[in-house]
């Protein structure tokens, strides 16, 4: 009988050995991302600056998912000067669904931001009610109007 080997050919093994490397390497970079967030959180929430910004563009795209994306992009001033910047919002299968027809009555506006000295080239938009719930402020009653806009529903916002 004759020995079988734990994989059919060598192209096999190499097929193998570089999935296993992809995988590792995906694995590593999601780490590195999440690490790279919560340090960005960190820094917000130990020491956090404000400002507000203007939207200058709103747009929607189809991610590589086949998903879909609603991007705002705003500027605000900070100490060093204004600073721009974009927040993207999944808009597949979530809560948000801001119809471009609406875009007009956003951009324009003004909408508080958070951001650390230390990483002010990442600020956070605060739009959503999660937005301002991740860094523990309450949802202002100035905001209110954007529900409908933003949720797509008709009837008073949800408390």
């Amino acid at each position: 009988m004759a020995q079988g080997k734990w994989y059919s050919s060598r192209s096999d093994l190499r097929g193998q050995i570089m999935f296993s490397i992809f995988l590792l390497l995906m694995g590593s970079l999601l780490i590195l991302w999440r690490w790279e967030s919560s340090k960005v959180k960190k820094a917000v929430l130990a020491d956090p600056r404000y400002s507000n910004a203007v939207l200058t563009h709103i747009y929607t795209a189809t991610t590589r998912a086949g998903g879909h994306k609603t991007y705002f992009t705003y500027s605000f001033q900070t100490p060093e000067g204004r600073k721009s910047s974009t927040n993207g919002y999944s808009t597949s299968g979530r809560k948000i669904r801001l119809h471009p027809s609406c875009y007009p009555e956003l951009v324009g506006r003004t909408f508080p931001v958070i951001y650390s000295d230390k990483y002010p080239e990442k600020p956070r938009l605060l739009l959503l009610r999660k937005d301002f719930l991740r860094y523990g402020l309450p949802f202002p009653d100035s905001l209110r109007w954007t529900e409908p806009l933003i949720y797509g529903y008709t009837s008073p916002a949800p408390l």
